[in-house]
């Protein structure tokens, strides 16, 4: 079951994401040094897991934890600061906030109306993902959480070599800039 979040849940929901997220930029490390491992996730549909992708993360969660809900969080904004408030200007993007069960089919996950960057992440600050505009996301949580999803994903040992090919294609025929880049990939070794 997914349920719409409003403001008197804010404060809730920041809590959990400020104990696994330091910020909202999926280009760097956005991670609190507690969550052990960090990786990459390539390619994602869009705003959204892919169907195995999302499968593997319901399989691993209730394998591994006793989330009760676990929560989805718009975040693309330029202050952190604005992603937990209510926005009273209305010429703004309104960032929207889900909360959603472990028997939630990835169908009804895809009917969220999520137009940004987005985090999904643990309602007890254990794991969280956070989805890009570039189509990869990067993924936290304790070594055995990102074992057990490897295991019921076995595509993600490959997000790293075709994220590489995906931006030297890019660089190679747009002039991406890739200044970011090796920074970002050093900060998926922990």
């Amino acid at each position: 079951m997914i349920r719409a979040l409003s403001e008197s849940s804010f404060d809730r929901i920041a809590k959990s994401y400020f104990n696994i997220f330091l910020g909202n930029n999926p280009f760097e490390d956005c991670f609190r040094k507690e969550i052990e491992k960090v990786e990459l996730l390539y390619p994602v549909d869009g705003y959204y897991l892919a169907q195995k992708q999302y499968t593997a993360l319901m399989l691993t969660l209730s394998n591994l934890y006793v989330d009760e809900e676990v929560y989805i969080s718009e975040i693309e904004t330029e202050s952190i600061g604005d992603v937990f408030k209510q926005n009273c200007d209305v010429t703004k993007y309104e960032l929207k906030h889900w909360s959603f069960d472990l028997s939630t089919s990835y169908d009804e996950y895809m009917q969220m109306d999520i137009n940004v960057e987005n985090a999904i992440y643990s309602s007890q600050g254990k794991w969280g993902i956070i989805i890009s505009h570039e189509e990869h996301a990067v993924i936290g949580g304790s070594i055995e959480f990102l074992e057990k999803f490897k295991v019921k994903y076995p595509e993600f040992n490959n997000s790293i070599k075709n994220f590489q090919a995906h931006w030297e294609y890019n660089k190679n025929n747009y002039n991406s800039n890739m200044e970011w880049y090796d920074r970002f990939i050093e900060s998926l070794k922990r």
